[in-house]
């Protein structure tokens, strides 16, 4: 017999991908404040730390949650992925959900950040969102915080054409962020 958080979760796969939106992501902090109203019908369980779930609509489920809540979310057999963070889950979620999204949508990975910090001038703020590859030092771990600004810096590699990349700025604030530059939502044509 299937479980209800599995008959959920197909529901929501269903859901995505019929609606045409990208991914639905449910953010809980801690169950124990309240939590979602949507947490028991697609988790078993209580969460203790900063929870990310996320059903794509490729129809991959991926749960980025803290080391300690990851046994219990990995063994429910619901979640294609489950990602373990320790100290804060900004880093993990703001680039691997991203480059989980472009590998997802069938585009190789890309090997870079997915942005920086930007101070004065390009490259003169501290901290990046990138995955945690020794190259980077400790760069990853920089806090993201309010009022800092970052580049939106995501490449990927389209066969036949190259490399397409964009580069955003955004404002970190108190609920997400605010656009600095227009988002380019057409490909400018150049041609001889």
């Amino acid at each position: 017999m299937q479980s209800l958080t599995s008959e959920k979760l197909a529901q929501a796969e269903t859901l995505v991908a019929a609606s045409g939106v990208d991914i639905w992501l449910t953010f809980d902090r801690k169950t124990a404040d309240g939590g979602d109203p949507v947490l028991p019908l697609i988790i078993e369980g209580g969460l203790t730390w900063e929870t990310a779930l996320m059903v794509t609509k490729s129809g991959r489920r991926v749960a980025i949650a803290g080391n300690f809540d990851c046994p219990p979310i990995e063994s429910s057999g619901d979640w294609h992925e489950v990602v373990p963070y320790v100290q804060s889950i900004r880093q993990p979620l703001i680039d691997d959900a991203a480059r989980r999204y472009i590998v997802a949508a069938g585009y190789p990975e890309y090997m870079h950040a997915l942005g920086h910090q930007v101070g004065r001038m390009a490259h003169d703020g501290g901290g990046i969102l990138g995955p945690r590859w020794e190259r980077y030092g400790r760069t990853p771990y920089h806090p993201v915080e309010k009022n800092q600004i970052y580049t939106i810096e995501l490449g990927v590699t389209v066969e036949g054409r190259g490399c397409v990349g964009i580069e955003e700025m955004v404002l970190v604030t108190e609920s997400g962020v605010e656009w600095l530059t227009d988002r380019q939502m057409d490909m400018p044509l150049l041609s001889r």
